[in-house]
């Protein structure tokens, strides 16, 4: 019994040694540069466009820090730009194909949504496409990402719809989303609350208001249109 004992408690060290190690690694300045590498090309390749992240900080034991994240469209216009992305993840989580995140917080992110005037899609749809791709002879990514609390501070949103002649403009100074849970095997979103501070909202409409099928942004734009009230 005591051998049982002896050769569990050195298992258990040996196993926090290691998880201790390769943290302490992870938060060298040379390992992080070549992550930053890796990861830049990885979703650059993934997503057909060009992807920069001026740098990825790993914190003991579940922090990561992602600076200067800048993601182009296809047309090689700005399609997301954001300064500070934080997130406090649960690792084991991943193994299960879940991004489970206990808190993320966004600073001064930058949304370009384009559409052009013969174009029925997005300048956004090739990475959509990316996660809720049907055909299985595909090795698209599937995967469920749940946050508990997102905050997004000092969000600009720009939605230029072309095809609909249609130009929306947003900016707040904060959006705080709680019970944040998407599936990419069911498409299904689901939130449990949005609380937004000090909205500023403006609407340019340069034809006929139609929001058929753009029911997501008359819902946006609702909400927006409340807080400011």
């Amino acid at each position: 019994m005591k051998r049982f004992f002896r050769i569990l408690l050195f298992t258990i060290v040996g196993t926090l040694l290691v998880l201790w190690l390769i943290t302490l690694l992870l938060s060298t300045a040379r390992v992080q540069k070549v992550i930053t590498c890796v990861a830049t090309d990885y979703l650059s390749d993934y997503l057909g466009a060009k992807v920069e992240v001026g740098g990825i900080y790993y914190r003991f034991f579940n922090r990561l820090n992602l600076k200067n994240v800048y993601v182009e469209d296809l047309q090689g216009d700005t399609l997301l730009y954001v300064g500070e992305l934080e997130v406090k993840i649960q690792v084991l989580a991943l193994l299960n194909k879940r991004i489970k995140i206990k808190s993320a917080d966004l600073i001064s992110p930058k949304v370009y949504v384009h559409r052009a005037p013969n174009d029925t899609t997005f300048n956004y749809q090739f990475i959509a496409d990316k996660f809720t791709n049907t055909d299985t002879t595909k090795t698209d990514l599937k995967l469920e990402l749940n946050v508990d609390r997102l905050k997004v501070t000092l969000l600009d949103f720009y939605f230029l719809d072309e095809h609909k002649r249609t130009r929306f403009k947003t900016n707040f100074s904060q959006l705080s989303i709680s019970g944040f849970d998407f599936s990419t095997k069911t498409n299904e979103l689901t939130v449990d609350a949005i609380v937004l501070d000090d909205a500023n909202v403006r609407v340019a409409v340069l034809n006929k208001f139609n929001f058929t099928n753009d029911s997501l942004l008359l819902k946006v734009i609702d909400a927006s249109e409340e807080v400011v009230k």
